[in-house]
């Protein structure tokens, strides 16, 4: 995979550590506010893993031209359904459950207070995956990060959780091709 020049973004943000994203519109170096910058150091250094991140948006794109859009009338309900279900499993329960519009992410945990936030496109998803993202979101609240500990227990719950990931990727890139995010 070939990084293109003219597709690489440079932002400034209020932000401590620089960070880089891989998306459709190209590649955004996001850097602190008072950061000197030399992009092809930082293109360089990071090579590898940005053409491993253009491959797999590539992948994503194709996945994405075979997904269905759907339209679930209950997904409140739906969603505290599902939430019961994995409580019963996990043996813990949300505090609250909010639902709100978000860009980028499905769903959100607050480890500490113990409150799940969902994406209200989620209605636009089929029910498995809607599922995947309740059960991700509840194992936040047993495992606060990423960790391999996280992983095995989603896995317990969602063995087609690496399928399922790549298929959220592409509903974000076709509801956000839609302008619904």
């Amino acid at each position: 995979m070939k990084i293109e020049e003219n597709r690489v973004f440079i932002l400034k943000r209020k932000i401590k550590n620089l960070r880089l994203e891989v998306d459709p519109e190209g590649i955004k170096i996001i850097v602190p506010e008072d950061f000197e910058i030399n992009k092809n150091q930082i293109l360089t250094k990071y090579k590898i893993w940005i053409e491993n991140k253009i491959k797999q948006l590539e992948e994503i794109k194709e996945i994405k031209n075979n997904l269905q859009i759907y339209k679930q009338n209950n997904l409140y309900s739906l969603i505290e359904n599902l939430v019961s279900k994995v409580s019963e499993f996990l043996r813990i329960k949300p505090k609250k459950i909010l639902f709100r519009k978000m860009k980028k992410r499905w769903g959100s945990c607050n480890y500490k207070e113990k409150i799940l936030i969902f994406n209200k496109n989620l209605e636009y998803l089929p029910k498995e995956l809607i599922e995947h993202v309740v059960i991700h979101e509840m194992c936040h609240l047993v495992i606060k990060d990423h960790s391999k500990q996280f992983w095995l227990l989603v896995s317990k719950l969602d063995p087609n959780f690496k399928k399922n990931i790549k298929l959220l990727s592409g509903y974000l890139l076709i509801l956000e091709s839609q302008n619904n995010l």
